[in-house]
């Protein structure tokens, strides 16, 4: 970031030489510069602070989009996982009714075997 004229002036200031800080015109200078300097740091301040305040919205909006996006998303996810589950489950019944009916055959036969 770029130093400010006033920043450039504080820096330039000779704060080591007391009789030349003591002396009222340096001393106003200084205050003055100092006074010049917080006006310009809070006028950045303020900018970014309504520049952010004006980010706030939009960034509310993206958000929630991409929450309604990925929502939908797993919904959609969801209904698919289901319609499988409901597959998986009718041919684990066909799977468990053959079982039974050979273990009933298997039974059947121990006996007519006798």
């Amino acid at each position: 970031m770029s130093k400010s004229k006033i920043q450039e002036i504080l820096e330039g200031v000779d704060v080591s030489d007391i009789k030349n800080w003591v002396n009222p015109g340096n001393h106003d200078k200084v205050n003055i510069a100092l006074g010049l300097l917080n006006a310009e740091k809070t006028t950045e301040l303020t900018n970014a602070i309504s520049n952010l305040r004006a980010q706030i919205p939009i960034t509310i909006s993206e958000l929630r989009s991409t929450i309604s996006q990925n929502t939908d998303k797993i919904i959609t996810s969801n209904e698919k996982l289901g319609k499988s589950n409901e597959n998986y489950a009718l041919w684990i019944k066909w799977l468990t009714l053959a079982l039974v009916l050979v273990g009933v055959v298997q039974v059947l036969v121990v006996v007519f075997k006798k």
